[in-house]
């Protein structure tokens, strides 16, 4: 209960007040706070990882090709958002009867739906909203990016100002996050007013940011617009007692600050020039978002595809690889089974892609326990990979830790230490330090180290694997889970009961929050807190 009233006229104002500081929330700048001190690593350093992905989902979106498609899947969106408010229905219709790629600065900056859908969808990261806006996002993208050119100026300093309420939460994070950094994308709750003075060289290389008052719908307006993922250095937040305000004062800075910058410039250089839902799906896949991912896949399985179109096996690649992480296991061998079939009638037999089959194959062999099936189609992979792409790549080195992983599953540690070696030392070779493809080598190689009994090197391994994966994946990652298990065990096996219980507690914590109850990893980890339970008593 928020508040109790006698009379209507007081339930009206209450109501109407409400609403005023929701608008405030809707429309306001959407913002992340990220910090480097080591107190409070775990939960900034992940969110710094959350902002990467984030960023990567963007780059996609920015380098799709947009159709008229595109359009009307937004114009529908709207529609069903505001169904029964004329206004705003017939401003739906004006943008689908007049929108072009010269007017996507002067749509967002008018107070309408259109900019309130994209605010609250950039603030909350709802994914599928933001697909809808893609095409809009990546005009105002362009526009920037051909504006800032006209931005240079003799004297390169500038000051802008944003005013805007913002969650006490969010002022606090602030205010411990001096010399730390904040991102234009999400806040929420218990307004505090709060004035930004952002110092912004317009010599630097950033993300796209110019004056667009001619753009704007507001004509007469001064506006400077920073492009969503605008990073900038929090150097002071004060108290005006006179003004009754807070007053923080930013610097925009490059992305070179960013911790996670090798790790993201690789992975925005995997991406290829020009994207589609494939990419979409991938990325999905990657931070763990099965769901939304099978949508992507499922929605360009059902387009209209020529029968030899490439796109089509590598969508059951996908839908495959997530039904053996849900573990169905007999619906990913179909699903990855139909891929190399489809390329087998398409392809010469030495093709990449094949090789790309006969690995997802081995995959699910493992994982049903049938190790000489694994080995013969990982080899199969290992083969075609090292022909086509050389020794020093990345499918190469997954294929030396999948058979390392088979090597393990048989108790054969020295052979499967031996792959996971070759795995590490391609991993180190080509990937920046921080790279979660190094962690998952880690894992693997402290694993055979905790069943030698060489527990000392175990534990350094899964040190080194839990400290990139909590900067470089999303908090709730299946990875991440693996690894608090693994440390678990160790500490099971070393009788520190009460540490394996803390990690036993945190993997079961993911492991429940995107996984079904019947999934083997889920079940697992419930028996072996049971277990140690059963040992504290």
């Amino acid at each position: 209960i928020r508040t109790v009233v006698k009379h209507a006229h007081e339930l009206i104002v209450q109501i109407a007040n409400d609403q005023t500081d929701r608008e405030k929330i809707e429309n306001a700048t959407p913002l992340s706070v990220f910090n480097r001190t080591e107190k409070t690593c775990v939960d900034l350093k992940t969110e710094n990882s959350i902002f990467m992905w984030f960023e990567l989902f963007i780059e996609i979106l920015i380098r799709m090709k947009h159709t008229e498609t595109s359009r009307k899947e937004l114009v529908d969106i709207c529609k069903i958002n505001y169904e029964g408010n004329h206004i705003q229905l017939d401003i739906i219709e004006e943008f689908d009867r007049t929108y072009t790629p010269s007017k996507a600065i002067e749509w967002y900056t008018r107070a309408c739906c259109i900019y309130k859908i994209l605010n609250k969808a950039l603030r909350i990261k709802d994914l599928d909203i933001l697909f809808a806006f893609r095409f809009l996002i990546t005009d105002i993208f362009t526009q920037l990016k051909q504006e800032q050119q006209r931005f240079l100026r003799d004297d390169p300093i500038i000051i802008v100002y944003r005013g805007q309420a913002i969650s006490m939460m969010e002022l606090n994070r602030m205010k411990s996050s001096i010399d730390g950094f904040i991102a234009t994308n999400t806040i929420g709750g218990d307004l505090q007013p709060i004035l930004f003075e952002i110092e912004a060289n317009t010599r630097l290389e950033t993300k796209p940011f110019a004056n667009i008052s001619h753009l704007s719908y507001f004509r007469q307006e001064e506006e400077v617009l920073f492009i969503l993922g605008t990073i900038f250095r929090i150097n002071n937040i004060v108290y005006s007692q006179k003004q009754n305000i807070w007053i923080a004062k930013l610097v925009l800075c490059t992305e070179n600050d960013d911790e996670l910058k090798t790790v993201f410039d690789y992975m925005k250089n995997e991406i290829v020039e020009e994207t589609d839902l494939i990419s979409l799906g991938n990325l999905l896949w990657e931070i763990g978002e099965f769901g939304k991912s099978e949508k992507y896949y499922h929605r360009l399985l059902n387009m209209e595809l020529p029968t030899n179109d490439v796109n089509i096996p590598r969508c059951y690649d996908g839908l495959g690889s997530i039904a053996k992480d849900k573990g169905d296991y007999e619906n990913a061998f179909i699903r990855h089974k139909t891929a190399l079939d489809i390329r087998l009638k398409t392809l010469s037999h030495n093709h990449c892609d094949i090789g790309n089959s006969y690995n997802c194959m081995g995959e699910v062999y493992r994982k049903k326990g049938d190790y000489d099936n694994a080995l013969e189609y990982y080899y199969k992979a290992l083969k075609i990979w090292l022909n086509t792409l050389g020794n020093d790549h990345r499918r190469v080195s997954w294929c030396y830790n999948n058979i390392g992983n088979v090597y393990e599953n048989k108790n054969q540690y020295e052979q499967a230490l031996f792959n996971y070696n070759i795995d590490l030392k391609i991993c180190q070779k080509i990937l920046p330090s921080g790279h979660p493809d190094l962690a998952c080598t880690y894992n693997s190689i402290g694993n055979i180290y905790s069943k030698k009994g060489e527990y000392d090197l175990s534990f350094d391994n899964y040190e080194k694997a839990l400290k990139i994966q909590l900067k470089s994946l999303p908090s709730s990652h299946q990875l991440i889970a693996e690894t608090y298990e693994n440390i678990g065990a160790l500490y099971e096996l070393t009788n520190k009961l009460d540490l394996a219980l803390l990690n036993y507690n945190k993997a079961a914590q993911i492991f429940h929050s995107s996984l079904p109850l019947t999934h083997p990893d889920v079940i697992q980890i419930e028996n072996f807190l049971r277990r140690v339970n059963d040992k504290l008593k």
